[in-house]
């Protein structure tokens, strides 16, 4: 057994050979379960969570479906050191189990019972399921590359993960100040990828009176049940209707305060609390029996994860959460519905929240390449490097978090800057300068391949070859010069300085710059010419000019 939390009230903090485990496996179980975590936590760590189903251990009132096991908490002294990575080398498909006219059916059953007065809004949701052999914590280091989330969780058994890449903090609680705080999400809309686009969306939100309408019905859900164990007049609401931006949406939260009262313990805290009304819905009570009508059993989606230690306790709502049991994966996924919900606009924000999935989905080592060359100033050559990566993510069609995009290209710094792109996420590494270069140049016919894969730099290329101690100088099937291996080819003929005007080469970000200045021009270079050049260079950003001596050896012309 072994687990991870990246929460963000901690490092991040790895942890392997529980000195116990404490298991209910019946509601009955779960008090006792909770009240030894709580005792185990005083010494130690304690990592756990409760599954939605365990909140009939609370209340017999909350309508939920049986379980196999209901809480499950780990016991550590300290934490481990950290896990080798573990790369994931596999497609992952999720898919709707229910069909869009099925939710669309719910939603509008959901709607009718809001007309009747049973609710006010409900916390609907519905689940994706894929079958895959993968590796439960390589899908874990793959969803956080490009998640923000503070309250990310890894739990690993032998047949059974959870995988929780969740952004919401269900509560936390100091034990010195005895002051817990809650931050319930309820408001939701996808991110732009143009940055203009983007904004209007980021305001959209921040003034939708339908988002703050749900948002506080929340809010007023969790005041009520804080105050049932909090002093009098402790409830406070901090924060009312921020706004919080994640790679594909942005979400709306409000913060809920209040001081517990000495007497209350751990397990208080979670009768009153739990399950979040912000994955209920409100009233609670009547809101449960209807989702209990229409849902499958939920799991440890919209249950709770949480860590313990001597100083305090912090627990999320595992949103955004795979849990796996042998090969098979569920993801679950919804959204508050009032009686202003659009049935079809409803269905389509679910689909929007899936986007995450997407990396895993489209899964390839395939990858956009940019390196850069890094300095006190920023990155040189920047809109150039940044514009032709930004036509190569469009021409793929690859998904990108344009505001993680535009932070990667202010980095500082001496060293390269290299970029891999993925459909989904992005990669990036810093190394110090090459020592090393070569300059001398084998003559290399160029194999037919596509414009594109000419044109765009990407992690297809083994069209690009050369010999130990040599770059590789090609020429196409007209017996035209065209790049190098690692840069473009500028050369001196009668006092200028020119470069390729053909098509068939990477239009290099240094290349663009030269031209852009005047400080060379487009002419193509035939191997018949080759007597005439004064001087041969090899240019990139990362090593900018470095001078080539052409090995003379017999070429095969096409």
């Amino acid at each position: 057994m072994r687990a991870c939390i990246q929460f963000k009230e901690f490092d991040t903090l790895y942890f392997e050979e529980p000195l116990q485990v404490l298991t209910a496996n019946t509601l009955d179980e779960v008090k006792p379960v909770i009240d030894a975590a709580e005792k185990w936590s005083k010494a130690n760590y304690v990592v756990g969570y409760l599954n939605y189903e365990a909140a009939k251990a609370f209340s017999p009132l909350m309508a939920v479906k049986e379980a196999d096991c209901y809480a499950k908490f780990y016991v550590f002294s300290e934490p481990a050191r950290p896990f080798e990575k573990s790369v994931l080398r596999q497609p992952v498909k999720f898919a709707f189990t229910e069909t869009k006219e099925m939710i669309e059916d719910h939603i509008r059953e959901i709607k009718e019972r809001i007309r009747l007065g049973d609710t006010y809004q409900v916390n609907y949701t519905t689940r994706l399921k894929a079958t895959a052999d993968v590796d439960a914590y390589a899908l874990y280091l793959k969803l956080t590359e490009v998640s923000n989330g503070g309250y990310c969780a890894f739990i690993e058994e032998e047949d059974h993960a959870i995988i929780s890449i969740s952004p919401e903090l269900f509560f936390k609680y100091d034990r010195a100040s005895r002051v817990i705080q809650t931050k319930p999400m309820k408001g939701t809309l996808s991110r732009h990828q143009d940055p203009l686009q983007d904004k209007r969306n980021f305001e959209q939100l921040k003034s939708s009176e339908k988002d703050q309408a749900e948002n506080v019905m929340i809010v007023d859900l969790l005041r009520n049940d804080l105050s049932r164990i909090a002093e009098k007049n402790s409830v406070q609401v901090p924060a009312l209707f921020d706004i919080e931006a994640y790679p594909t949406v942005y979400q709306m939260t409000s913060t809920v305060e209040a001081v517990i009262k000495k007497s209350h313990t751990l397990y208080d805290v979670l009768k009153a609390l739990f399950p979040c009304g912000s994955i209920t819905g409100a009233p609670k009570i009547s809101t449960m029996n209807i989702i209990n009508g229409l849902e499958s059993a939920r799991g440890i989606y919209c249950g709770t994860i949480g860590i313990l230690t001597p100083e305090q306790a912090v627990f999320n709502v595992p949103i955004r959460t795979i849990e796996k049991k042998n090969n098979q994966l569920l993801y679950g996924v919804g959204g508050g519905m009032t009686i202003d919900s659009d049935e079809t606009a409803e269905f389509n924000e679910m689909v929007m929240k899936t986007h995450i999935l997407r990396q895993l989905a489209h899964y390839s080592e395939f990858n956009l390449i940019e390196t850069m060359r890094l300095d006190a100033t920023g990155i040189r050559r920047r809109e150039y490097h940044f514009n032709r990566l930004l036509k190569s993510l469009t021409h793929f069609d690859f998904a990108y978090d344009s505001h993680l995009l535009q932070r990667i290209f202010e980095q500082q710094g001496a060293g390269s800057l290299r970029i891999a792109a993925y459909d989904g996420y992005i990669s990036v590494t810093k190394r110090p300068l090459p020592t090393k270069t070569i300059d001398k140049a084998l003559l290399t016919p160029m194999e037919e391949v596509s414009l594109e894969r000419l044109q765009h730099k990407t992690s297809q290329r083994n069209h690009y070859t050369s010999a130990d101690g040599f770059l590789s100088l090609y020429y196409n099937k007209n017996n035209y010069l065209t790049e190098f291996n690692i840069g473009n080819l500028v050369y001196s003929l009668d006092g200028t300085l020119y470069t390729p005007a053909l098509e068939d080469q990477l239009p290099g970000s240094m290349q663009a710059e030269l031209l852009a200045t005047h400080q060379i021009k487009r002419r193509d270079l035939h191997l018949n010419e080759l007597d005439s050049v004064e001087q041969f260079w090899m240019i990139n950003s990362l090593r900018e000019w470095v001078k080539v001596e052409l090995c003379k050896q017999n070429v095969a012309k096409f």
